[in-house]
């Protein structure tokens, strides 16, 4: 049986998981890397950390981007919310990333064992690495994914935002 530890460890020395300004706790770490994040596509587009996707590198051509992120507001550093206070978190990033000139499609974060309820996401395009890093910091995420044409996703820790 694999541990969050021996999950976390893998992924460290593949370069799919990197931690800056903030440690991410290893049971979330190990969390993360087993997460499904869906794009809202027909059919779907699953990715996952370390997993290069032509159908994602086709979809990011075809729209004229070579970066992006998979970023949520639901449930800040990972205290669980009600459905409607995750939602109206939902649509303030929505709002935040219209402002910002960003465009997303609808997806959402889950657990493929289903042990914990999916999470409203928004895969965006054009997103540099500095943008997304800020996007979860200022939306109480301890991590986002990120990504480039033709590269890996890989986890993005953020930082909790200076009071």
């Amino acid at each position: 049986m694999t541990t969050p530890q021996r999950i976390l460890e893998r992924a460290v020395r593949r370069g799919l998981h990197q931690e800056q300004t903030t440690s991410i706790p290893t049971r979330l770490s190990a969390a993360y890397l087993r997460t499904e994040f869906v794009v809202d596509l027909m059919p779907p587009l699953v990715m996952r950390v370390g997993k290069r996707s032509a159908r994602r590198d086709r979809l990011l051509t075809e729209r004229g981007h070579a970066t992006w992120a998979f970023v949520t507001a639901w449930n800040p550093w990972s205290q669980p919310r009600s459905r409607l206070t995750n939602q109206a978190r939902h649509r303030r990033l929505r709002t935040a990333l219209a402002r910002m000139g960003l465009p997303c499609v609808a997806g959402r974060g889950r657990d493929p064992r289903g042990r914990w309820p999916a999470e409203e996401s928004f895969f965006v395009m054009g997103c540099s690495v500095s943008e997304a890093r800020r996007l979860g910091s200022v939306f109480g995420q301890h991590a986002v994914l990120v990504g480039r044409l033709g590269g890996r996703p890989r986890l993005l820790a953020c930082a909790a935002p200076a009071i």
